[in-house]
């Protein structure tokens, strides 16, 4: 999982808090918006000779309930071909 994606060079795009959408955020919810702050992180954007440049989730609340147990991650990302493909 985690640990081979990190030993084979890739990064998890909310590890650099530049780029988060605000300082925290939790992925995996109750389906319950009460409670479900400072959750688990369970869902990731991984990167590699990519540099992101925000990252967020989407909080989609339906009928006072979200749609999913795990919020999507986004992530924006660009590519600088001059560097080799490293950032």
């Amino acid at each position: 999982g985690r640990m081979a994606l990190s030993e084979a060079g890739f990064v998890n795009t909310y590890d650099n808090p530049k780029v988060r959408c605000r300082r925290e955020f939790p992925t995996y919810t109750t389906f319950k918006p009460e409670g479900s702050a400072g959750g688990p992180r369970i869902d990731a954007v991984y990167v590699k000779g990519l540099e992101a440049t925000w990252t967020c989730v989407d909080e989609v609340i339906v009928k006072g309930f979200f749609i999913s147990d795990h919020m999507p991650v986004h992530a924006v990302v660009k590519w600088n071909p001059n560097d080799n493909g490293r950032p």
